[in-house]
């Protein structure tokens, strides 16, 4: 990884010497986050360093991100990661973009609908900001590039899955691998494996409309079952192909902006066992997202975003329930001159009755320098927020960019 790394930012820099046109930045952050009972147990602990670096040619640019990080609760975070490194190319109504990058698709805040590209980075769960959840990934991108619309498609060659924290660890996902268990099996690396995809986008006088159709394996692996003579069937984990087919719509109205995204997913199969054996079954997966920002004169901001997946054809004895509906609200709320923003978002599952809040102060002690200060609150007894619900915690933050 390391050498990767420095190779990167050598790929990257190179061409200043000839050309002399280079912008550097980056920026230092350190957070901590305390439990909130009689321990005080730290669930999450890291300082940072983030070297950005951007160079531009006549017709070509590149980009480098690569981020040092000591965790002093995870200890397998990297070191030393690479974000992103690529090249771009420009020419007349196309680009082409090569390397590895971080691909959004979707107009949602926290939620994946058609910005399934990209995979997540659960090791912290939803404790870190969301620009630092998506993953970045090996591909290349082309876009054609118009007035009115754009077509973009993508070439993935290797998979990337998401990530889990690792067991014994305090953000350690309830449905993630068992422990012990088997290692997922991973799809190999080979032209027939590769994900790729479309987008088309249409920017109209009275709004944005997209279509994506994405090739795809799941970031997530799914149990599987594999008879063994005359003893129990073997457990095992991987991760299936599928593919999905959406549209997205945005129409800002006034101090209102409309947003919305359906796709279906195809090609799960659930595997159950029964006691006739192991039981097979395919279902389609519909999901939707509705949503509405609204922006008043007062810098108050309140978005709002109500959710469903749905497992078509559904049965009873599938893991996955048929309906998993959620909303979210987000609240935003500048003073004293935009130096101090104080935010909430909040997750609520109208299934289990389980919910996830994280209630922020960002404070601008300068131009460069950032002081921010939260609580995370993690509330029920049963669904993905409520299997945290002991973890609720204090966080400090400081940010110095440069």
């Amino acid at each position: 990884m390391m050498l990767r790394c420095v190779l990167a930012m050598l790929l990257i820099t190179s061409p200043v010497i000839a050309q002399s046109d280079f912008g550097f930045h980056g920026f230092i952050d350190s957070y901590h986050a305390a439990q909130i009972d009689d321990s005080a147990d730290l669930l999450s602990s890291w300082t940072r360093l983030r070297l950005d670096g951007r160079w531009h040619g006549d017709d070509s640019a590149g980009f480098a991100s690569v981020d040092l990080e000591h965790n002093g609760v995870l200890d397998d975070y990297d070191e030393l990661n690479l974000r992103e490194v690529y090249f771009d190319y420009f020419s007349a109504g196309w680009d082409l973009r090569v390397g590895k990058q971080i691909i959004i698709w979707g107009e949602t805040e926290g939620l994946q609908i058609l910005d399934a590209v990209s995979p997540w980075d659960y090791r912290e769960f939803l404790a870190r900001d969301f620009d630092d959840l998506r993953k970045g990934v090996e591909a290349v991108r082309w876009r054609r590039l118009q007035d009115d619309w754009n077509l973009e498609l993508i070439v993935l060659p290797d998979f990337e899955p998401a990530s889990f924290a690792p067991p014994g660890s305090p953000w350690a996902f309830p449905s993630a691998l068992p422990s012990p268990g088997p290692a997922p099996i991973e799809p190999e690396d080979s032209l027939e494996n590769a994900e790729y995809g479309a987008r088309l986008s249409y920017y109209l006088g009275w709004g944005d409309l997209s279509f994506v159709a994405l090739r795809t394996w799941t970031d997530e692996p799914v149990p599987t079952y594999t008879a063994s003579g005359t003893s129990a069937p073997v457990l095992g984990f991987e991760y299936q192909r599928q593919s999905i087919y959406g549209g997205g719509l945005s129409v800002p109205t006034g101090d209102f902006v409309f947003r919305g995204e359906v796709a279906v997913y195809t090609g799960s199969t659930f595997e159950t066992l029964s006691a006739t054996g192991i039981e097979r079954s395919d279902h389609d997966q519909l999901k939707w997202v509705a949503g509405v920002d609204w922006s008043l004169d007062s810098g108050l901001t309140v978005a709002l975003q109500l959710t469903d997946s749905q497992v078509l054809d559904h049965r009873p004895g599938l893991p996955l329930p048929e309906h998993n509906r959620m909303l979210t609200l987000s609240i935003e709320k500048d003073f004293f001159r935009e130096t101090l923003r104080v935010s909430s978002f909040s997750f609520v599952g109208l299934e289990e009755g389980d919910t996830f809040t994280r209630l922020s102060f960002d404070y601008a002690l300068s131009d460069s320098t950032r002081v921010l200060a939260g609580v995370d609150v993690f509330t029920g007894d049963e669904g993905s927020f409520g299997a945290f619900s002991e973890n609720d915690q204090l966080w400090v933050k400081f940010k110095y960019s440069f």
